[in-house]
């Protein structure tokens, strides 16, 4: 048994055929950057508070601090928009 995929006459393809995704572009590339950076820099802040020694422990808290305030920062721009996927 053989099936034929052919694409709209519009121009868009039928994703539930073809079986990609339909890529992200614009605005809504943007937004997923955003939120995969956001995701990256919480997931490092905390890391730098497990990292820290004795000797270093104040400076080092006070730099993780900073991150994470960096990171809720970068999250709630993120809530100031509507999802774009």
């Amino acid at each position: 048994m053989t099936t034929t995929t052919t694409a709209a006459g519009n121009g868009s393809t039928d994703t539930a055929t073809t079986g990609k995704p339909e890529r992200l572009t614009g605005m809504a590339q943007v937004r997923e950057a955003e939120a995969y950076h956001t995701a990256s820099v919480m997931h490092d802040a905390p890391s730098a508070a497990e990292t820290a020694s004795p000797a270093k422990v104040r400076d080092q808290a006070a730099e993780a601090l900073r991150c994470l305030y960096a990171a809720q920062n970068h999250l709630q721009n993120l809530t100031n928009y509507e999802p774009p996927f």
